[in-house]
């Protein structure tokens, strides 16, 4: 039994604007747009950012040896041959020593609209994404640290704490966390965006099913 509100602690490494007005967003863009296609030879090389200081410090708690680690699923269903940034970042942390082991544990049965291509009102809410998701295999845990939810890029939440959701009745033992290559920064900011900046936070869940991000 939850005790609302409930906070799912993340941490990210970038930060991201996807919106063109800002110019000097455009590196970030771009270095996002390669996550997102799976470019393995990015991912591992934003992976490998994690042991230079201070981001080991911020991250560290996040980030260890005994993580069980699970893909979140995309938005459109898994056909032959498409891609799933998802799981190659959650690959290449273990082969970089950030977690135990990685399940697959999440499906979409149904394909959800994406949220980056909606406005923030229309975007899926949190009973959406959960109706979407199917448990496909339930894994038997050696008593990982921490189950840590992997994803690219978090903007409001709402499929991680959709994703926590369908599993918790699972593992109501183990602590949750999310963990992305970048946060969504809001509509304004100046500076080189793409530049290392690890992050945590929480996303903050409330009863009524709604959540935000803090900081957001």
């Amino acid at each position: 039994m939850l005790n609302f509100p409930f906070d799912l602690p993340y941490g990210s490494l970038l930060n991201y604007i996807p919106n063109k007005k800002y110019d000097q967003a455009q590196k970030s863009r771009e270095v996002i747009a390669k996550v997102k296609s799976g470019n393995e030879k990015i991912i591992k090389q934003i992976i490998s950012l994690i042991d230079e200081r201070p981001i080991a410090e911020a991250l560290k708690h996040f980030l260890t040896p005994r993580a069980l680690l699970v893909p979140i699923p995309r938005s459109s269903l898994m056909m032959t041959g498409s891609v799933w940034p998802s799981k190659i970042i959650a690959e290449e942390m273990i082969k970089q020593g950030y977690g135990q082991q990685v399940k697959y544990m999440l499906e979409r049965r149904i394909a959800v609209r994406k949220s980056s291509q909606q406005s923030s009102e229309d975007r899926p809410s949190i009973k959406e994404h959960i109706d979407s998701l199917h448990i496909c295999a339930p894994a038997e845990l050696t008593d990982p640290e921490t189950i840590i939810l992997v994803d690219d890029v978090v903007t409001k939440g709402s499929i991680a704490i959709a994703c926590f959701e369908c599993l918790r009745n699972i593992y109501p033992d183990h602590r949750f966390m999310l963990f992305t290559i970048a946060k969504t920064q809001g509509f304004g900011g100046t500076g080189e965006l793409d530049a290392l900046a690890p992050h945590t936070g929480i996303i903050r869940y409330y009863e009524s099913g709604n959540c935000y991000r803090d900081p957001s």
